[in-house]
């Protein structure tokens, strides 16, 4: 994709497009890379948001919004025992534990 200069860049790996774009990270440009899909319209509507995120001062560094499982089931524990009423299983009796064994965490 052409533009200006400092707009990004659209580039092709295997079957699927990528998007780069750099962010001021600690007063020092940094590449940042994102799969954005099978078509090159979708990469074209990725890069825009990510370049009006990054202008608008709302970016937020992708692999820092990604939540992990054991996160949010520390997350929706807590949120259980904030709210105060009856859980239909025991929480505190091994919940988290089985929950992590049975998806390998």
């Amino acid at each position: 994709m052409k533009g200006l200069r400092g707009q990004g860049r659209i580039f092709k790996r295997g079957e699927k497009y990528w998007v780069a774009y750099y962010v001021d990270v600690d007063g020092k440009s940094k590449e940042q890379r994102e799969s954005a899909g099978y078509t090159m319209a979708d990469a074209k509507k990725l890069l825009k948001s990510r370049w009006i995120e990054i202008h608008s001062g709302k970016f937020v560094d992708p692999k820092k919004a990604k939540i992990t499982v054991n996160d949010l089931l520390d997350n929706y524990l807590v949120h259980l025992k904030n709210q105060g009423g009856e859980v239909s299983f025991p929480v505190d009796f091994g919940f988290k534990t089985n929950t992590r064994n049975l998806w390998g965490f």
